[in-house]
């Protein structure tokens, strides 16, 4: 199981978002020290508001109205954290931006009769967002908390792999890096203790592209760092340098070697090492 940029643990995910908004030591900064203590008191908040959720015996029942606790959680962690943090017009997704994900390709591609005809898209066009859908499931679907999840699928010892793009501000990789940390399983301590690695790919570049060293070859391998990683056993976290909430958009070939290696076993095999 792998998971980019996920929002899994969100009381925990949330008291990151002040330090990655101001000194997050991968992206720009986009607020000042005030603003930054304005932050730090809002997320204080929300994760008080996300506790006193959780116990509501409703909070889960869309079928019921919200619990009062969870609508002052949703305007405290959109007014006051998210809509505070990202005044200055960063992109929530991508904090070297101020404008949107530029998605034309994806659009053309997955509304072209022949790739909707394959994929059996065949009723309305591709969209990437859905408003109807966000809003019957939110705030409830922010509210989920996957640990016992994880968990679960730690204890069968299938393999899992969390990464997050280090610009990503959303569900950024302090957050992540945080929970994957604090999580309770059978090697939680083995894991809180193991060393930060640097995961490099490899590209093939031509000689023009390289510099000269009196080699004759036309083309030579060169490496590419990915980002740093940490896991022992069947868990591991990866930080991926240079990439927001969509990675593979942003890092095609780091992200492809990080799924390369997770799927056929190496990124396991070089922790045993």
């Amino acid at each position: 199981m792998a998971v980019g940029n996920g929002l899994t643990v969100p009381a925990e995910q949330v008291k990151w978002y002040s330090k990655m908004a101001y000194n997050s030591g991968s992206a720009p900064s986009i607020v000042n020290h005030a603003t930054y203590e304005e932050l730090e008191a809002a997320a204080s908040e929300t994760v008080e508001l996300i506790e006193k959720c959780y116990r509501h015996p409703h909070v889960t029942n869309a079928n019921l109205p919200m619990p009062t606790a969870c609508m002052e959680m949703n305007y405290v962690f959109n007014v006051k954290l998210l809509g505070k943090a990202l005044a200055s017009g960063a992109n929530e997704y991508d904090m070297r931006l101020s404008h949107p994900y530029n998605l034309s390709n994806l659009d053309r591609f997955l509304n072209r009769p022949d790739v909707r005809a394959e994929l059996g898209a065949v009723i309305k066009p591709w969209s990437e967002n859905n408003n109807k859908v966000w809003s019957a499931l939110a705030p409830r679907d922010f509210l989920a908390d996957y640990t016992s999840a994880v968990q679960t699928v730690l204890a069968s010892g299938a393999k899992v792999l969390i990464y997050a793009g280090d610009q990503d501000f959303i569900c950024n990789w302090l957050g992540n890096k945080a929970w994957t940390d604090k999580i309770k399983w059978e090697f939680s301590q083995e894991f809180a203790q193991q060393p930060i690695i640097e995961m490099n790919a490899e590209k093939v570049v031509s000689r023009k592209a390289a510099e000269t060293d009196g080699n004759s070859r036309d083309e030579e391998v060169v490496k590419v760092p990915v980002g740093l990683y940490k896991g022992f056993k069947n868990f591991a976290f990866l930080r991926v340098f240079g990439a927001g909430h969509m990675a593979p958009m942003d890092k095609p070939l780091e992200t492809l070697h990080m799924y390369d290696t997770f799927v056929n076993g190496e990124l396991f095999k070089s922790l045993e090492e």
